[in-house]
Order: C-alpha cells, then sequence, then structure tokens
C-alpha cells in the first residue's frame, strides 16, 4: 500500500477500521515524511486511512480511503470428452464438467516441443454450468482459467489426450493386372482392370536380393476405373491396394505379372559418307533474250546435287527447288532469274566432309536483244541517247582510228550517220549505231555488251578493204534493226546536247501508275554518298543497278519486293567508284526508269 507524496517534518501514520466500523487501530509506526511517495507495504483485508502529524506544531489531518480486498483462483474443473466413435470414424467433442459466471476459459494444446501450450480459438466465457469446446485433432490439451473481480487472477487444470480416429476399413476389391509387353521394342503399359474411390493403388516390383517387394514411383489414388502404371523394366511386378481405415483385411495384393526384357529394334546401318568429288558449274549465259543453263561438268551417284542462289538480303545462300540426284553425268539446272548461284553436292551416309560447294556463278539479266536503227540516233542527238561521252562532233577517227583512207578524217559521228551510199560508207553509218546501242544501258544488243574495245577494233579491221567494210556493215545493219528499239520514245533534238537526267521513253517507265514517285538523287553530282528514294503505288518487285558509261554493270545496288505506298531508301557509297558519269537504273514488274549520277572526287 502506497501513500502518493508526503511532506519533511511530517510524520505518516497507516490505520486500519477496526470490526465495528467506526474506529480506526494504527497499522506499525508512523512514517516520517520525505517530500515524495511512501511505502507501507503489503497489507492484509480491510479498509485504511492516514493520519498525518506535524512534528512542530502536533497539528494533524486525516485522510484517504483505500480498501485491501482478497481473490480466490478459479475454482478447477474436470476437462473430458474427445473420445474415438470407431464406428464413424469421428471424435467427440471437448468438454469441461463446470464453470464459474465472471471467470473465462481457454482451450490450449500442448506444443511439439512438449513444454508449452498453444490457445486453441477464442476464450469461452463462464456459464455456471459445463462448457463444450467442440471436436479437436489429435494432441494434449488443457484449460486457462481467468478471473477479473476484483482483480485479475489465473490458474491452469485437466490434461486430456485426443487420439487420432479412424474408422474400419472396408477391404479393397481384387483386380487384375496385365501388359507389359513387347511389341516393336516398345513395351505397353502395365494396366489394373479397375478401382475403387478410398483405396490407393501402389505398384512394386521384386528385388530379387532382398526377395522383398519395392515399390515404383509414388501410390496412385482409386479413380472408380482402370488404372495404368508404367514398367520401366523388365522383372516381377503386382500391386497392393490399400483401403483408407483401420482394421484387417485392409489391403490386397493384385496377380503377378513378369515383364520381359524389351530391347529396341535395329535400323539400318547408316556407312560412312564418300566425300563427293569437286565439279564446275558454268552457263547461265543470255544470247537474245535467251539464257542457258547452268550446268555442272559432272556428278556421282549416291550425291545428291542442291542449286542455291545467294540471297543479298540475309548474305546466306537458299535453295533453288529440289535437290537433283547424281546420274554419273553433268547435270542441268535452271536460272530463272539473276543472281549469284552455286551447288551444293551431300555424299549419303555421315562423317566429316560429306558436303562440297562447287565455284559460284553470277548470271546477270537476261532480255530480248534489241538495237536502234541509225535513223533513230541521226534524229536522237541528245546526251540521253548519245553514251560513253560521245557527240555528234567527235570525230570518226578519234573513235576507230584509220579508215584507210576509204573514209574523210575530218569525218564526225553524226556526219558519218548522215552519209549515203554503200559499202565503207554503210559502215561508218552502221558501226556509229551500233556504237551507240553499245553504250546504252537500256539496249540490249546481241554483240560486245560491255567490251566497247573490242568493237573498235573490229570496225577498225573492217576497213582493211572496200569489199570487207561493206561485208561487216551488213551484219551490223542487222544486229541494229534486231527486235524493238527501247529507245524509241526519247525526245528528238534535232542539234546538240541537252542536259536530261530523266529517261522517259515509252518502254521505259511507261508502266508507271499515277502516285509512284519516280527515282529521286541527291546531292547530285556527289562526292561520299549519294540516297536513292522512290515510292510505288502498289507492291512488286524492284532492282537497281549502276552502269558505267560503257554499259557495263557496275553494282547491283538493291533488289527486294517493295509495299505500295512505302517510300523506299537507299544509299550509293562513292569511295571505291572512280570518278565519271553512271546510269542508275530501277526496274520494276511493270516499268524501267533511268536516272544519269555524277561521281566527283
Amino acid at each position: 500500500m502506497t501513500l502518493s507524496g508526503s511532506e519533511t517534518g511530517v510524520n505518516y501514520q497507516l490505520q486500519r477500521l477496526n470490526t465495528d466500523g467506526t474506529t480506526y487501530s494504527n497499522v506499525g509506526t508512523a512514517v516520517a515524511g520525505t517530500g515524495a511517495a511512501l511505502n507501507f507495504g503489503a497489507q492484509s483485508n480491510g479498509t485504511y486511512r492516514v493520519v498525518a502529524t506535524n512534528t512542530t506544531t502536533t497539528c494533524s489531518s486525516t485522510f484517504g480511503s483505500a480498501t485491501v480486498a482478497a481473490t480466490s483462483l478459479p475454482q478447477s474443473f474436470t476437462l473430458g470428452g474427445g473420445v474415438c466413435n470407431t464406428t464413424t470414424g469421428v471424435s467427440g467433442a471437448v468438454t469441461l464438467s463446470g464453470s464459474e459466471t465472471g471467470v473465462s476459459y481457454q482451450l490450449q494444446r500442448l506444443n511439439t516441443d512438449g513444454t508449452t501450450y498453444s490457445n486453441v480459438g477464442t476464450a469461452v466465457a463462464g456459464t455456471g454450468a459445463a462448457l463444450n469446446f467442440g471436436a479437436q485433432t489429435p494432441g494434449t490439451y488443457r484449460i486457462l482459467a481467468t478471473g477479473t473481480n476484483p482483480i485479475t487472477c489465473s490458474s491452469t487444470f485437466g490434461s486430456l489426450v485426443v487420439t487420432t480416429c479412424v474408422a474400419p476399413c472396408t477391404p479393397p476389391l481384387a483386380y487384375s493386372l496385365s501388359g507389359g509387353t513387347c511389341t516393336n521394342g516398345v513395351r505397353s503399359a502395365l494396366v489394373l482392370s479397375g478401382s475403387q474411390t478410398g483405396v490407393s493403388y501402389q505398384l512394386q516390383i521384386l528385388n530379387t536380393t532382398t526377395n522383398a517387394y519395392d515399390n515404383v514411383g509414388t501410390a496412385v489414388a482409386g479413380t472408380g476405373s482402370p488404372l495404368s502404371f508404367t514398367a520401366t523394366t523388365a522383372g516381377t511386378y503386382r500391386v497392393l491396394a490399400t483401403s483408407q481405415g483401420t482394421g484387417t483385411n485392409c489391403t490386397i495384393y493384385c496377380n503377378v505379372v513378369i515383364v520381359p526384357i524389351c530391347p529396341p529394334v535395329c535400323t539400318p546401318c547408316i556407312t560412312p559418307c564418300i566425300p563427293p568429288l569437286a565439279y564446275s558449274l558454268s552457263g547461265g549465259t543470255c544470247t537474245n533474250g535467251v539464257r542457258s543453263a547452268l550446268v555442272l561438268s559432272g556428278s556421282q551417284t549416291g550425291v545428291s546435287y542442291q542449286l542455291q542462289i545467294l540471297n543479298t538480303t540475309t548474305n546466306a545462300y537458299d535453295n533453288v527447288g529440289t535437290a537433283v540426284a547424281g546420274t554419273g553425268s553433268p547435270l542441268s539446272f535452271t536460272a530463272t532469274t539473276a543472281g549469284t548461284y552455286r551447288v551444293l553436292a551431300t555424299s549419303q551416309g555421315t562423317g566429316t566432309n560429306c558436303t562440297i560447294y562447287c565455284n559460284v556463278v553470277i548470271v546477270g539479266e537476261c532480255s530480248a536483244a534489241n538495237g536502234c536503227t541509225l535513223g533513230y540516233y541521226k534524229n536522237h542527238t541528245g546526251s540521253d541517247s548519245w553514251g560513253c561521252g560521245y557527240t555528234p562532233t567527235t570525230l570518226y577517227t578519234t573513235v576507230f582510228g584509220s579508215t584507210n583512207g576509204l573514209l574523210d578524217p575530218n569525218l564526225t559521228l553524226l556526219g558519218a550517220l548522215q552519209l549515203g551510199g554503200g559499202k565503207q560508207f554503210n559502215l561508218a553509218r552502221q558501226s556509229v549505231a551500233a556504237l551507240l546501242n553499245i553504250c546504252s544501258p537500256l539496249v540490249n544488243y546481241s554483240i560486245y555488251e560491255g567490251n566497247i574495245a573490242g568493237f573498235i577494233a573490229a570496225v577498225h579491221n573492217a576497213f582493211s578493204s572496200a569489199d570487207a567494210a561493206g561485208a561487216y556493215a551488213s551484219i551490223l545493219d542487222g544486229y541494229n534493226n534486231t527486235g524493238e528499239c527501247p529507245l524509241s520514245g526519247t525526245n528528238t533534238t534535232a542539234g546538240g546536247n541537252h542536259n536530261s537526267d530523266l529517261t522517259s521513253a515509252s518502254g521505259i517507265i511507261s508502266g508507271t501508275t499515277h502516285g509512284d514517285k519516280l527515282m529521286e538523287i541527291y546531292p547530285n553530282p556527289f562526292t561520299d554518298k549519294a540516297s536513292v528514294e522512290f515510292t510505288l503505288v502498289k507492291a512488286q518487285h524492284y532492282t537497281v543497278q549502276l552502269f558505267d558509261m560503257n554499259g557495263r554493270l557496275v553494282s547491283r545496288i538493291a533488289t527486294g519486293i517493295a509495299d505500295g505506298g512505302k517510300l523506299i531508301r537507299l544509299q550509293i557509297a562513292g569511295h571505291d567508284l572512280p570518278a565519271g558519269i553512271y546510269t542508275l537504273r530501277l526496274t520494276t514488274d511493270s516499268f524501267t526508269q533511268m536516272r544519269r549520277l555524277v561521281m566527283n572526287k
């Protein structure tokens, strides 16, 4: 019992009310004030007060009233119940034989450490009668009883063990086990003819060392239907069926099945390959618009030969058609498009060196041979028709050299086109037309394509006599009149040159559709890089190629399929190009367009 404070110079006497309910008696001796709280120690039941007396003036005062009352611990009752019903397999409720009002009762279960307890559910208020805590899981239980009036006091009592409660089992039915046979190297499953729900089925194999059965995998729950098991090895198998519950006859074994060894089916042996021989690939040349076949110089039986073309997008080779079996003779392949081709030879069998590639062959574009007549070039003298840097005023002898006195040394190329007469004069006319045909990237001339020097030498040699000149002129006349001139719609410029860099001849861009954006180049002229842009109104194939002034193919810039309405942007690098004038040609499924491109260093 305590007093909240005190004064120095004052004595404090604790007093207890007597049994008459009126008078008080001193408890112990007075305690001197300290200026702080005072402690009178533990006291017995009763009502208390304090008398404070000043030690100097002997004045006193009485104050305070505190009652001490003792509280007894909650009463103990019997903890019971939790009895197993062996018929149903269900344990009964846990009960407490009695309770007190004002006391709460907390059921607790012993933890796995065997020492401490944990609460089970919430506390139940006492009613003055027996309490029911419901059915509980197996374990050891006790009660924590807690009273709160006038102060909190608690006690634990009781000990009840609830055991596992299982109903008697239903003996499982007997089913037969079969299967495990071997067919073509494949072992069939083991099949149990039936099963029951509430029964587990464990596949077992006889251990020939211990002469006991070992489990194979884990048990399978019954479904009411047949069950399938996998026998991974040869051996003697059975199935153990176990019914849920307790008692006798809860397990049964099916019949045993002996599963034999199941060897794999042998496959034919594959012999090591014989490395294929190397043969050369040739052909694919274009003559008068007809591309010759690609020919492999030889082949071997037992070796397959696959034609392949370089994919310029992935830089890998794609197969063309299907592989061809070797016959022991040369093989022929068809190159339907321009590109870089090779043949992959593959020998039957296994091992290293079973494949070999032949040399690559570059197959160019191939269109029908054509030419433009001397009359065309006589009437079309612009730079879009006259290529390779030749102009109407260029001297004939500057190009072809001496004519053995058969022509005027001051004769110009245009003058040669305007000559009349036969033999050497006809050769002068036809040779200029042939020269300009060879120089035009749009003309697929029959002879000397990409070999202007060879052509000039042939013309020069033909001037050995008038008769020889006339004979060669007749040959050139035939070539100049072959097919339809692809330049037939080029604007006529009766005199002098012009600077147009767009060839818009009929048959060149005549297939364009309204909405096609013609090819644009910038910058032009260029020194380092030039950008090329065009847009096709409909989806189609396209090829962009760069030719020099002699009509020789310099580079295949791009090949692909353009989406309709999508801008195509390409780039030409000039670091490997010599300075000069070039022709950029765009070829699509429906039209061809050319632009002149100037490279400055």
